[in-house]
């Protein structure tokens, strides 16, 4: 293994000599050393880089900061629930995940009302929405009902389902307008 550093000139200068050595198995390694007047300069530009990265570091997300960022514009008595419709889905529900190729399927009947919690200034555009996009809003309501699980519906706190309509209500509806999704009377039984 060799190992060579070009030489350092400056106005025809030399500012260094180089130097063979005998490494521990036997190789060698030629390297150039640098003169005394040299060696501070290179000291210093090596421990900026290797102290440099260590300076931009992460700072540690305090609870406090991120109750200093969320905005609380409106207080949650003003909010106002709008009613979006009354579902009753029959699925052929999965008992197991979807990876699995051998899965039993059970005929289910899901129903449920679906509320969206808004400031009172924002129902009348949130209605206005939901009755442009009824058709496409209630597909994909009974889309997400019929790829649950047993699992996910028989969660007490729908996590899943929520997620998976508020992913597709808010745009819809509008971003900054829905506060929250409510799932009420919710219930499945086999059929």
């Amino acid at each position: 293994m060799k190992i060579v550093f070009p030489l350092v000139e400056s106005r025809g200068m030399n500012f260094g000599r180089r130097q063979t050595v005998s490494t521990a198995n036997n190789q060698w390694v030629s390297f150039w050393v640098a003169r005394p007047c040299q060696a501070l300069p290179l000291a210093v530009v090596a421990a900026v880089l290797i102290v440099l990265p260590g300076c931009g570091g992460v700072e540690d997300a305090k609870l406090e900061d991120y109750l200093e960022v969320l905005e609380f514009n409106t207080p949650l008595e003003s909010l106002k629930e709008v009613q979006l419709g009354d579902y009753r889905v029959s699925s052929a529900t999965r008992t197991q995940e979807a990876s699995q190729t051998d899965t039993e399927r059970i005929w289910v009947q899901i129903t449920c009302k679906l509320y969206v919690v808004v400031a009172p200034e924002d129902e009348s555009s949130v209605v206005e929405a939901y009755k442009r996009h009824r058709g496409v809003f209630d597909d994909t309501i009974v889309q997400i009902f019929r790829s649950a699980t047993i699992d996910e519906l028989s969660d007490p706190r729908w996590s899943t389902i929520k997620s998976r309509l508020s992913d597709f209500a808010r745009p819809v509806l509008g971003e900054e307008r829905i506060h929250q999704i409510v799932i009420n009377d919710y219930g499945w039984e086999p059929i």
